[in-house]
């Protein structure tokens, strides 16, 4: 393996209806810099090029930006999964000076995306943080969830994505 998904807190602010790691469960956990650091050593020893930090929302692990330096400092190629709504202008640019090449965002689509998380506005909010992040040049791919619900969207939700210049759709 050349790429490890690593899991930094299980908090999160949305209710994301499907979300198969109960995090939309008010849960509190937070993995410290201390075991980040350790895990990343372990992962460089074995090989590791490439890492995701997720979450829950990682963004809103109060140390995240001093994770996403530990990993810059030690070489990784860095992306975050995120529902996005925490992108500022600010947080941008703070992932741009940490090396983040990629942001990863749970996509929806406008129909779905603010039943689907349980958060009124959020869809908004996600939208201005893909802006922010194509604006520093960041990649960003859309992780669209397919169900019953969307299944006759999907060619709407893909042709959103490319309109705010998505990048990779995964499904």
């Amino acid at each position: 393996p050349k790429w490890a998904y690593i899991v930094i807190c299980d908090t999160c602010s949305h209710r994301c209806a499907w979300c198969y790691g109960g995090f939309n469960q008010n849960l509190t956990q937070r993995m410290s810099l201390e075991l980040f650091a350790a895990t990343l050593r372990r992962l460089k020893e074995v090989g590791i090029l490439q890492v995701t930090i997720a979450g829950g929302e990682p963004t809103e692990h109060p140390q995240f930006l001093e994770f996403l330096a530990y990993a810059q400092a030690m070489g990784f190629l860095i992306n975050v999964a995120s529902h996005g709504e925490h992108i500022t202008r600010g947080m941008s640019k703070k992932l741009v000076q940490r090396d983040v090449r990629q942001v990863q965002i749970n996509f929806q689509g406008a129909e779905f995306h603010d039943q689907i998380h349980g958060v009124p506005g959020s869809f908004l909010r996600q939208v201005a943080g893909i802006q922010h992040l194509v604006r520093v040049s960041i990649e960003v791919a859309a992780n669209v969830t397919v169900g019953a619900y969307n299944f006759d969207s999907i060619e709407g939700i893909f042709k959103q994505a490319a309109e705010l210049e998505v990048t990779r759709i995964r499904v």
